[in-house]
């Protein structure tokens, strides 16, 4: 037959695989070469600790946080580098397009006995994406082939095409539209400053892009879309953090000398929500961790947002009715600011305090 001289994974008998006209997988070529499937087997037993053997390592580069950032290599490699592999649960991050493989490498790592059930067993766990792809106007901007595009709203990433985004790219090209609204929102300041804030909306912005969709549906990644200061974006959070910041500021100058106490009974239906969910971040964050779901923290930030920035249409802090109503209120907003900055930074995001 066809894999004659091969060396096979039968999985047929598999409730997984019994749809699939050809289940079995080749690991082994009758030629002596190894599939990528292969490979990626003995990667698995790798990251679990099975093989009892490690690569060399050196030191690739170092990033701007002064951490160094390590790779294998063919050479003598450091001695002293930090302890990789062998670890409990090994995640590997693969779009859905190779979701029959890495069925094949979780199957046979539980066959050898590396990966099942049981105290001291291990987990290997394939985490599936959907692929990226662009809108048609941000397409039109990376290609020059236009007419190609005419008819098509959305635009699957092609390297032989040159349909292709590279992050410096977008962080520049996002950087550039965000650059001329942070300048006319604030004309009075220095260049240096415009620069610094847009770059920082700009990952923002790309960071909550990649957070925010269903990991398991098409991500479409729009520029214009994504750098927007109201709606589901990563600048939306940032806006309204900035927006908390300013009612703090100028709380502490008119304000400074009162003794702050909270009186949750003088609050309002939707102050009490916004309480309740301020309260959810470690609740939410466990869930994201174990559900492998970093899209329940994007959700949670939005709905954050969207509650404080209802409060902030509807009640006055600074001027409010009494001095223990605006104490209680200024507290609400301070533990807002602390709660969004935790949840902007976990998920990569800087907290800006002015934009």
């Amino acid at each position: 037959g066809p894999n004659r001289g091969c060396i096979v994974i039968k999985v047929g008998a598999l409730p997984e695989f019994k749809a699939l006209t050809n289940p079995d997988e080749v690991l082994i070529r009758s030629d002596g070469t190894a599939t990528y499937v292969a490979k990626d087997i003995a990667y698995a037993c790798w990251k679990l600790g099975w093989l009892g053997e490690d690569f060399r390592y050196g030191v690739w580069g170092e990033q701007p946080n002064g951490q160094r950032v390590w790779t294998t290599t063919y050479g003598e490699g450091t001695a002293a580098h930090p302890d990789f592999g062998n670890v409990d649960r090994a995640i590997t991050f693969v779009d859905k397009r190779q979701e029959y493989e890495q069925k094949i490498v979780k199957y046979a790592a539980e066959l050898i006995g590396v990966v099942g059930k049981g105290e001291k067993k291990k987990e290997y766990r394939h985490f599936s994406y959907e692929v990226v792809s662009l809108s048609r106007r941000t397409a039109e901007e990376i290609s020059k082939d236009k007419l190609e595009l005419e008819d098509r709203k959305i635009i699957h990433m092609a390297g032989r095409r040159g349909l292709v985004v590279n992050a410096d790219d977008v962080l520049d090209g996002l950087g550039k539209l965000v650059e001329k609204e942070t300048r006319e929102r604030n004309p009075e300041a220095s260049q240096e400053w415009v620069a610094r804030v847009s770059s920082s909306i700009a990952a923002g912005a790309l960071r909550y892009s990649m957070i925010k969709p269903d990991v398991s549906k098409l991500l479409v990644f729009d520029m214009e879309e994504t750098v927007r200061l109201e709606g589901d974006t990563g600048p939306y959070l940032q806006y309204t953090y900035a927006r908390a910041n300013n009612i703090v500021e100028k709380a502490s100058n008119v304000i400074a000398s009162e003794k702050l106490e909270f009186k949750a009974e003088l609050l309002s239906p939707e102050e009490s929500l916004l309480i309740k969910t301020v309260g959810k971040l470690p609740w939410v964050i466990r869930e994201a961790s174990d559900n492998l779901s970093p899209r329940l923290l994007g959700i949670y930030a939005h709905e954050l947002a969207d509650q404080f920035n209802v409060f902030y249409e509807r009640h006055q802090v600074i001027r409010a009715e009494t001095p223990e109503l605006r104490a209680t209120r200024l507290i609400l907003v301070k533990t807002f600011l602390q709660v969004m900055r935790n949840t902007l930074t976990v998920m990569g995001i800087e907290a800006l305090d002015s934009m």
